[in-house]
């Protein structure tokens, strides 16, 4: 029987909370897409919408305006948080890479003064 070390950025297993949250999670994302299309079968209705200094105008149904707006507010959004996160990620990767650099030291290290215990079996 193998048991799982890993991890996730809470310090939680993998998998052990999110399992019990998936189901939770598909089910309130079923309500959500059903929400969106009646409301979308309800607000069909066409309005104009003008853009203040330029010189046209759009007529599209009420819904397709509010779900546009609802949707560039997510993309924009997430494309904050992926920003927010460049040094955070920047910094992993030069520390992975100094990891990195310190593990093959170590390992040259090794090879050029081994220590007694690891030559007697280290008392396994």
């Amino acid at each position: 029987m193998h048991v799982s070390t890993r991890t996730d950025t809470r310090g939680l297993p993998v998998g052990t909370v999110l399992r019990w949250w998936r189901p939770v999670f598909r089910i309130l994302l079923v309500l959500l897409v059903s929400a969106g299309v009646v409301f979308s079968l309800s607000n069909r209705s066409v309005v104009l919408i003008k853009f203040a200094p330029l010189p046209f105008t759009i007529e599209a149904p009420i819904y397709l305006v509010l779900m546009s707006i609802l949707f560039m507010g997510v993309l924009l959004g997430g494309v904050g948080m992926w920003l927010s996160g460049l040094s955070k990620r920047q910094e992993v990767r030069s520390q992975s890479r100094r990891l990195r650099l310190l593990e093959a030291k170590l390992a040259e290290e090794r090879r050029r003064h081994p220590s007694p215990l690891d030559e007697g079996g280290g008392g396994k």
